[in-house]
């Protein structure tokens, strides 16, 4: 017997809603960005966006220290993942991301650059 589908039924997807920081988690304020066919591709989009935010506010010359305290709790986008059932991804926190593990991976690679040139 053949599988049938709902007619109307949308596609298992990962999205990404875009909150502000400022203000913290405001629904008016909040966009979707984008939709993925897979866990890693949103949580791969969701890191590049801290990650931009951190490359836009390095300075040549800037201490690893400084850019940690260049103030992305307060002001950067922060990427929520919503999983295929609508419900927000509680493994992923761009918050948790960009105190660990994404000023440390831009600032080597900004610094790297700085050298080159």
């Amino acid at each position: 017997m053949a599988k049938t589908q709902k007619p109307n039924k949308l596609p298992d997807l990962y999205r990404l809603r875009i909150y502000d920081n400022f203000p913290y988690m405001d629904e008016d304020e909040a966009y979707n960005h984008g939709q993925f066919d897979t866990y890693q591709e949103a949580r791969k989009a969701a890191e590049q966006i801290v990650d931009d935010y951190f490359k836009n506010e390095y300075k040549p010359g800037m201490t690893l220290q400084q850019l940690q305290g260049s103030g992305y709790t307060m002001y950067g986008d922060k990427p929520v993942i919503v999983l295929p059932d609508g419900t927000y991804d509680s493994t992923f926190s761009a918050w948790a991301y960009a105190e660990k593990e994404s000023p440390k991976k831009v600032w080597r690679k900004m610094r790297s650059q700085e050298t080159v040139n």
